[in-house]
Order: C-alpha cells, then structure tokens, then sequence
C-alpha cells in the first residue's frame, strides 16, 4: 500500500521560531571583460574565451571581475580539453539568457566550476549549465562526490539560472547559497547538497522532473519561499545547525515523501502538498526530529 497526501496544509509548525536568512544582493559594476570566443572554454583565436576572462582584473571600484558575452546570438560553450573553470576571486558571469555551457566529456567527472577557497564569490546569472555525465560512482557518506556543474564555498549566488541534465550538479560546503528564479530539471542523484553551517535561501525557483533524484539534501539554516518541487524524489534536512522555513511553496507528485525533516527548529507555512507518495508512510513529510 502507498501513502499518499491530498490537500492543502495552511500552516505547519513544530518549533516557534525567528528566522531570518539575509540574502547576499548581485553586484552591479561595469564590465570587465568579454567572452568573444564562443564555442569552447578553452578556444584558441583572436578574441577571449571564458578561462581567460575568469583571469582577468576584476573592476578597481568593485573589486569584482564581471564578466559578459559577444556571441552575435545564442552560444552553446562547451568543456573539452582543460578541467574546470577555478575561481579565486569575485567573479560575476553575465550569459544574458542565450548562452549555455555544457560538457562535451560525459566520462568526466570535474566540475564545470569550482570556487577555489572559502572567501571567493560567484555569481551565476542567466545562464544554462549542465553536464550530462554517464560516470555515477557510489559515494557512501561521509565521504561525498565532487558535484558534476558546480562546487561552491563562500558566497554562491544562482540568478534565473537553469541547470539540467547533470547528476548530482551542485554541492556547497561553506557560507552562503542564494538561489532565486532558477530551474533545476531532468538531473539525477543529488541535485543540491549543502554542507553543514551552510545558509541557504531558495526564492522563486523550481525542481521539477527531476525523476527518483533528491532535489535537496541541506544541513544548515534553509529558507525556501515561493518554489515548486514537482516530480521529484525526496527533499531531506538533516541535523547540524538544521533550521528549516518553508513558505508560499508547492510539493506535488514527489515520491518517498516529498520532505524528511529531522531539523527540530521547522515551520511550514501557506503551502500546498498535493498527490506525493511513500512506500510506507508520510507521503507528505516525513518528521524523525
């Protein structure tokens, strides 16, 4: 028999709780440098390729290196021949809603992009990343698998950004992750992993069809407003500094519940649970805290 949850949860709570997550705002600066090689990272020519504009001076007044595209249209960038895109400083990347960058090693394992210390930023903003990679090794916890898209640490910030077709795409191990009007779609394994002491902020985003994968495992302070999560394996918040917020929000035909939470600070607020299934119980959530 398959538990199954209908109908619309008003209000859920089982701590009383303040929680306050501040988001880290986009940085507005000039641009510094321009991608005008536009068919693989590592492109050779007269002009400059991604790598080589990750490398460039960020802005005096800023301090961050915002980078733009010139492709004279829609541009699929692709990883072939050097490993993956270090970041060692603020770096902003601007795809301006037309440019994708994808894998063309499906063998591989790297990351596309990898926040190299603690104290870098990135930030991420209108572009499609995926990493359709066929090498799934078993990674038993906690020893954990580097992430296919991106490996985060410091302040990872996702602006109307989609990521799809990559397993297990993005993991954070430190600071903050901000992700808003974002779309997370066709990927398998753990979507999101977010460390412990992690802050987490989700805003008008959505994971959908990403079919028997975990759309999010988090072990730090989350807050989720205004997102979906549709079609999806279970989303799980575990023990460490857990807090849980989830407000304005849909869960529907997730299977193995569509959340575990063994966070005791949780409230669950003006969202709606339809059609999720268990093969036992909590077809909606499934409480161990």
């Amino acid at each position: 028999m398959r538990a199954r949850s209908t109908g619309f949860a008003q209000v859920v709570t089982l701590a009383a709780i303040v929680l306050i997550v501040t988001g880290v705002g986009r940085p507005v600066s000039a641009s510094n440098a321009v991608v005008t090689l536009c068919h693989d990272v590592d492109e050779s020519g007269s002009g400059t390729n991604l790598r080589q504009a990750i490398a460039a001076t960020p802005d005096q007044n800023s301090l961050i290196n915002t980078i733009t595209f010139q492709c004279g249209g829609p541009a699929t960038i692709s990883f072939t021949i050097g490993g993956p895109l270090e970041i060692f400083q603020a770096t902003s990347i601007d795809g301006g809603s037309s440019v994708a960058l994808t894998s063309a090693t499906p063998s591989s394992r790297n990351s596309l992009f990898v926040v190299a210390n603690p104290g870098s930023f990135l930030y991420l903003n209108n572009l499609t990343l995926s990493h359709t990679n066929t090498d799934h090794p078993i990674c038993i916890p906690p020893v954990t698998c580097p992430s296919t898209v991106i490996n985060g640490q410091g302040v990872t910030q996702l602006n109307n950004v989609t990521i799809e077709d990559s397993y297990s795409p993005l993991s954070v191990t430190s600071g903050t992750l901000t992700i808003s009007q974002s779309r997370f779609t066709g990927n398998s394994g753990t979507v999101v992993d977010i460390g412990d002491g992690v802050t987490t902020t989700v805003v008008g985003s959505s994971f959908q069809n990403n079919s028997d994968a975990t759309p999010m495992v988090a072990r730090g302070v989350v807050s989720i407003t205004g997102s979906q999560f549709v079609g999806n394996g279970s989303a799980s918040f575990f023990p460490g500094a857990c807090q849980l917020s989830i407000d304005g929000s849909e869960f529907r035909n997730n299977s193995d519940a569509a959340l575990q939470i063994n966070c005791g600070a949780t409230t669950i607020s003006n969202s709606l649970f339809a059609n999720n299934s268990a093969a036992r119980v909590g077809g909606a959530i499934r409480f161990f805290a």
